[in-house]
């Protein structure tokens, strides 16, 4: 499966969550190259594909890429290779292939790719839990009608967020408790 995105936002880096590898297309001319440093988004990315290589400016923004990579991890350069390419051209489309390739094969053998799968239905898991616990307390503690008033509270300084929070949870429980006690 694959998942596609535009642009580099806090979106965009969230993408690592989902995915086994990482493909960030870049483009000469584009700005991409700042987005890109600005968002962060150099750390996520696996394997980088220069694309228009046949583009003025190409070559200079696989330089700037190698250049952040060689700050990111300086030993292991090589495990992010910067693939260029143009598909108008056919170029570049075996290397990168090859290389999607080899670092799937990499991740596979370095345990990488387990831990990203574990971890992706870890978080998975914690959002079903998080989901439940949410319906639970609402049908309980009602708090989607109680919002308005404690959202008032909180503005007039009449509550702390935490403090209510943990008010409301000891409501809850306390209540639980007299409804399972035989």
């Amino acid at each position: 499966m694959f998942i596609e995105t535009i642009g580099v936002g806090q979106t965009e880096v969230r993408v690592v969550e989902l995915s086994d590898l990482v493909l960030l297309v870049l483009m000469p001319g584009a700005g991409d190259e700042i987005q890109a440093m600005k968002a962060g988004v150099m750390e996520i990315g696996d394997i980088f594909v220069i694309n228009k290589k046949d583009l003025p400016g190409a070559d200079k923004l696989r330089l700037e890429v190698e250049y952040v990579l060689s700050f990111k991890d300086p030993d292991k350069r090589s495990g992010n290779p910067v693939v260029m390419a143009s598909a108008v051209n056919d170029q570049g489309i075996g290397e990168l292939g090859a290389a999607l390739d080899s670092r799937l094969a990499d991740s596979r053998a370095d345990g990488s790719l387990e831990q990203r799968r574990r971890f992706r239905i870890g978080r998975e898991l914690e959002g079903i839990l998080s989901r439940k616990i949410h319906e639970l307390l609402d049908v309980h503690v009602e708090f989607s009608k109680q919002m308005g008033g404690w959202i008032d509270s909180l503005y007039r300084g009449r509550a702390r967020p935490y403090n209510l929070v943990d008010q409301q949870i000891q409501r809850f429980l306390k209540n639980n408790r007299k409804e399972t006690d035989p």
